[in-house]
């Protein structure tokens, strides 16, 4: 009757694995740090934070080249701190995992569906997005804004990976 049921361990392993993994995550978002940085171009103020906080900072060099960072004087969290620093660049920062930030672009479409080419006009459209791998496939958050309809959009869907 109470015997050793694998299955039933290894769900409660993983179970208890995921909680530690959200305490983690939300212990790394909550620890605020003291920041003295002057002005300078922004991959060397993104290589200070990541040093100082522990947290592995990822930016391709091309995204940042000739972007400059405003002084950074206050006492925060990481992730306010990139924010801070991306503030008025087309950049956006995605945490990946508990100690890793990806630095990436914004994200801009044009498009448009017509039944002809006569009735197609493209249209602009400017957001963010954030992708979390799941068991059930990865999740998928945009936020964007059009310009001709003037709103915010939000989509959400789980995809199938393949």
């Amino acid at each position: 009757m109470f015997g050793f049921n694998g299955r039933r361990f290894s769900g409660w392993m993983a179970l208890g694995a995921l909680i530690a993994l959200q305490i983690s995550v939300a212990q790394a978002q909550s620890t605020t740090y003291p920041f003295d940085l002057p002005a300078q171009p922004l991959a060397e103020s993104l290589r200070a934070v990541g040093h100082q906080t522990s947290t592995n900072v990822m930016f391709e060099p091309r995204l940042v080249r000739n972007l400059h960072a405003p002084a950074l004087r206050t006492q925060t969290t990481t992730a306010e701190a990139i924010r801070l620093l991306l503030e008025g660049t087309q950049l956006s920062a995605v945490q990946t995992a508990p100690d890793s930030i990806l630095i990436r672009a914004a994200r801009t479409d044009v498009g448009d569906a017509a039944d002809s080419s006569a009735e197609w006009s493209p249209n602009k459209s400017y957001g963010l997005g954030a992708r979390y791998k799941t068991p059930a496939g990865p999740l998928a958050l945009d936020v964007a804004y059009a310009d001709r309809d003037r709103k915010v959009r939000l989509s959400f869907s789980v995809t199938v990976a393949f």
